[in-house]
């Protein structure tokens, strides 16, 4: 018995193998593809992953950075409120003999009540409690005041770095209005002029106002609360303490003696010794 066989040159097994070979390369492209796609899937997801995290960390740096610049200015805003705050402990822990009198314009307020107080005191009013002589070109002065002194005054209350230049710069102008007004704003915010510059006002400046605030700036320097300003020498501010006793305004004349009283109440010793030496 004969078993059949396959001719390899048989058209229809040719044909039949042909179209095997087309099926089974048919399936692995469509496997390949599929792998691809699956790789460009798991692809897609790690580079989106990736996005997220990268925006999650700049969302975290943004926020750190909003915080901190928000922390440095409430900082910033409580710092003179708070120094306020240790001054009048300070003032409360060591007594009022230490401190000195009130600053500024309250001074002059005070200075000016404390000496017309008594019958035998001349009426003396301040130059800013007088009326002008002529109304012609006053709008346009008062405005000129506040431009030039407004500016100075807020660079004072916000203890901005350059508010010591900017009272420097405005103490030598003309109108004694402006050096008083900002004479007066440096004092009440502890503004850190140089000291030469108070003893100058104190000493040769022609308002009375002027050189009674020079004088208030002087006082705050022989035992300064705050550690803005530092400390001016006991004999120097004696010197021009006793110097300004001269003085033909009483309200300076007043200041001064608050600024020995306030040596003396530092220097009990000292005092007493001046005092047996005076008696002597």
């Amino acid at each position: 018995m004969v078993t059949g066989s396959i001719r390899l040159d048989d058209p229809a097994w040719r044909g039949k193998r042909r179209a095997q070979q087309q099926d089974e390369g048919a399936a692995v492209t469509s496997t390949n593809r599929e792998d691809k796609r699956a790789l460009r899937k798991l692809a897609s997801q790690a580079g989106s992953a990736e996005e997220k995290s990268g925006l999650r960390i700049v969302v975290l740096i943004a926020i750190g950075l909003m915080a901190s610049l928000a922390w440095k200015a409430y900082s910033h805003w409580q710092e003179r409120p708070r120094a306020a705050t240790e001054s009048a402990h300070t003032a409360a822990a060591i007594g009022p003999s230490r401190v000195p009198p009130a600053l500024g314009s309250t001074a002059w307020s005070s200075a000016h009540s404390a000496t017309h107080d008594s019958p035998s005191a001349a009426a003396q009013v301040s130059k800013s409690d007088s009326a002008p002589s002529s109304k012609t070109g006053t709008a346009a002065r008062d405005d000129r005041l506040e431009k030039r002194v407004v500016a100075v005054e807020d660079l004072a209350r916000r203890g901005d770095p350059g508010a010591a230049e900017a009272v420097l710069d405005a103490l030598h102008d003309e109108d004694w209005r402006v050096r008083s007004r900002v004479m007066d704003a440096a004092v009440n915010a502890y503004v850190a002029i140089p000291e030469s510059a108070l003893v100058e006002h104190a000493q040769s400046d022609p308002s009375e106002e002027v050189r009674f605030l020079a004088l208030a700036g002087i006082a705050a320097r022989i035992d300064p609360a705050i550690p803005q300003i530092g400390a001016m020498e006991p004999a120097a501010a004696e010197a021009i303490g006793r110097q300004a006793l001269s003085d033909a305004s009483e309200q300076v004349r007043w200041q001064a003696q608050q600024i020995l009283d306030a040596l003396d109440a530092k220097n009990p010793t000292t005092s007493n010794d001046q005092a047996q030496a005076e008696m002597l």
